[in-house]
């Protein structure tokens, strides 16, 4: 027995890239019941390539939006369309392997899970540069609340993740409108705090792409105020959940100082100054018991958190050179 699934993707003038994504799906080893595809007001030649892929594939259900409404508001749009058990969200430029429907369905119907996360390949992955996640993270069997996994919170992508559509009703998971950077992680907070049956597989079953003029490889004020705002977010939330343990926060503080990190990497120079002086705010709530071998893996992490907490773009040149 196999669940019905829904594969969402939203595209932006991805010409280039997506044929090979929606190949990727209709090459699966069991077929998603629905292909969801959102074309966000493109004005290359997307909807023209989306809607031959529909012609000839009747599982394929393509909503053409007259102008970009914003990634996060195009998802939220995308989930009204979902009829299945589960969905998982691909991004446009990205690939399935082609066994990764098959085996999320084995595992959720297995465990009757709520979410199903996988490995990732990419060739350079944002926070650890290598070709992949470690796999001791999606090395658990059965299911689990994120107090058994916290370093799920490492990657809080919308993607390579397999989500039961009535527990996604029922926490009313929706995407942050109007932000360009980090909405997917008020959204992820959620997922992973209101559930004990998450389940993880060690395959990397999601192919992440890289490009150099993507969302993620440019960043300018907006994005650092759109941090800020998912950061503080995620703090509000884990308040109101009351989860107490020191392995969650700890995870949950270290992503942000790996994700803080690499803002600052893909910054306008401009903004700089501006960054050391707002980021302060997505930090205050940590704790000195919080930050308990936070940085044993990473000076360049303290340095980062001691300059974001001067306010000071320039303590933090000098003290990476003190360091190095």
């Amino acid at each position: 027995m196999m669940c019905s699934a829904s594969v969402i993707i939203i595209a932006y003038n991805m010409e280039q890239f997506i044929s090979k994504t929606v190949k990727s799906v209709l090459g699966q080893t069991l077929a998603p019941s629905q292909i969801i595809i959102i074309d966000n007001g493109s004005t290359d030649n997307t909807l023209r390539i989306i809607n031959r892929f529909a012609n000839n594939n009747s599982n394929i259900i393509i909503s053409s939006l007259p102008i970009n409404v914003g990634l996060a508001e195009a998802r939220n749009i995308s989930l009204d369309f979902v009829k299945t058990d589960y969905f998982c969200f691909l991004d446009a430029d990205d690939m399935l392997r082609k066994d990764a429907i098959e085996k999320f369905s084995k595992v959720a119907i297995k465990y009757d899970a709520d979410l199903v996360t996988c490995n990732v390949l990419a060739r350079k992955h944002f926070f650890f540069n290598k070709t992949q996640h470690p796999s001791e993270w999606y090395s658990q069997t059965g299911c689990m609340s994120i107090l058994k996994c916290p370093k799920q919170f490492y990657e809080q992508a919308a993607w390579a993740k397999f989500i039961k559509t009535e527990y996604a009703n029922k926490i009313s998971y929706r995407f942050t409108k109007n932000s360009l950077f980090c909405e997917d992680v008020p959204a992820a907070t959620v997922l992973f705090t209101n559930t004990d049956k998450i389940c993880t597989l060690p395959d990397p079953l999601y192919i992440y792409r890289i490009r150099k003029n993507s969302l993620s490889s440019r960043f300018e004020k907006k994005q650092i105020d759109d941090f800020v705002f998912a950061m503080t977010e995620q703090d509000r939330i884990m308040r109101e959940s009351r989860f107490q343990s020191y392995k969650v926060f700890q995870s949950i503080y270290e992503a942000r100082l790996l994700l803080g990190n690499l803002l600052l990497s893909r910054l306008n120079p401009k903004n700089i100054d501006y960054y050391f002086k707002v980021m302060y705010l997505a930090f205050n709530h940590i704790t000195h018991d919080d930050l308990q071998n936070l940085f044993s893996k990473s000076f360049q992490l303290e340095v980062l958190y001691t300059s974001i907490m001067e306010k000071d773009s320039k303590l933090y040149t000098k003290l990476l050179k003190q360091k190095s």
